[in-house]
């Protein structure tokens, strides 16, 4: 891996780059392959909550809300264009719970400054990266983009 994804859990807790896992709750795992490894990580891992993502949202009057989000879809309908704004928050969608609304801009997506970005295709990237490592929900919405 070239470096850490835009919410990485890992980047949060200060693991560096190029870091060696030799571990996992208190069992080496120096000599196991890649299989058995990753089993043992999901396995440890599934008595965690999720790491939500957080994405930071400005407000037409420059207000900046934070909101996280720990599954998806988020029941949004964006613009195609960059800097992301909300065109449509769908009932009864994460989205919706978090009181998210229309006419805000995306600004940050995890730990990327989004606001600035103005290629459309880079910031929804960050998005769906962020995105799909969610808890998958019950519930689906026609043309929702994330």
């Amino acid at each position: 891996m070239a470096g850490f994804t835009v919410n990485s859990y890992a980047k949060h807790l200060g693991v560096r780059l190029q870091s060696k896992l030799v571990g996992i709750n208190g069992q080496s795992v120096r000599d196991k392959d890649f299989e058995t490894t990753n089993a043992m990580l999901v396995s440890g891992l599934a008595e965690h909550s999720i790491w939500p993502l957080r994405i930071n949202f400005q407000c037409p009057d420059g207000r900046v809300e934070p909101k996280q989000f720990t599954e998806h879809p988020l029941g949004v309908e964006f613009t195609n264009e960059a800097p992301i704004q909300v065109r449509k928050v769908l009932e009864d969608s994460p989205a919706h719970a978090q009181h998210v609304e229309v006419g805000w801009y995306i600004v940050r997506i995890g730990d990327m400054e989004v606001g600035r970005i103005t290629n459309f295709k880079e910031v929804i990237g960050y998005l769906k990266e962020g995105v799909y490592p969610l808890t998958k929900g019950n519930r689906e919405y026609p043309r929702t983009v994330c």
